[in-house]
């Protein structure tokens, strides 16, 4: 997209940026699902093709994007497992970066309204919200500290559970 020159040293940034995407499972078209947009950046200041990335830092953002239907996930959830979503929508977005130095960080929100799930033969039902944050450790890439990320429950409706209103339950 352009090309910046400072000083001595040139710069390359690329910027693709895709919006009002269709969303299809297999064949069929997911009615009633919006966005996403989708950015992918990415900035070199080596422009020879023979890096390959190297040195570029590299930025991917989703914005949201909602699944209507929860009950197409279920064919991604592990054999014998004995759950299955049974109804509910969730939005996500998202936004990850990895610097030519292979540091990596991105945030991924989740949120959830009328998850309906059966496990082991018994019927849950919840509101979710995750905020989950990742940053690698730049002497060990392995290793990411998740500091700031939390998950909130709400409306919850579970076997045995007491039908009086109680706080939601949260994790930091």
């Amino acid at each position: 997209d352009k090309i910046e020159v400072s000083g001595d040293q040139s710069k390359a940034r690329l910027r693709v940026h895709l919006s009002n995407l269709q969303l299809w499972h297999k064949d069929r078209h997911i009615g009633g699902a919006t966005g996403p947009d989708l950015i992918l950046e990415s900035t070199a200041s080596d422009l020879r093709m023979i890096g390959r990335f190297q040195d570029a830092d590299l930025r991917f953002h989703l914005s949201p994007m909602t699944i209507p239907d929860l009950t197409l996930m279920n064919e991604y959830l592990p054999p014998g497992l004995e759950t299955a979503f049974q109804s509910g929508h969730i939005t996500a977005v998202a936004d990850f970066s990895r610097t030519r130095s292979r540091q990596l960080s991105g945030q991924i929100e989740l949120n959830g309204e009328g998850l309906g799930a059966r496990i082991k033969f018994k019927d849950y039902l919840v509101d979710l919200r995750l905020d989950g944050r990742f940053e690698s450790d730049p002497s060990n890439p392995e290793r990411f500290n998740i500091s700031g990320s939390s998950v909130v429950f709400t409306n919850v409706v579970a076997p045995k559970l007491s039908a009086t209103a109680q706080a939601d339950w949260h994790a930091r």
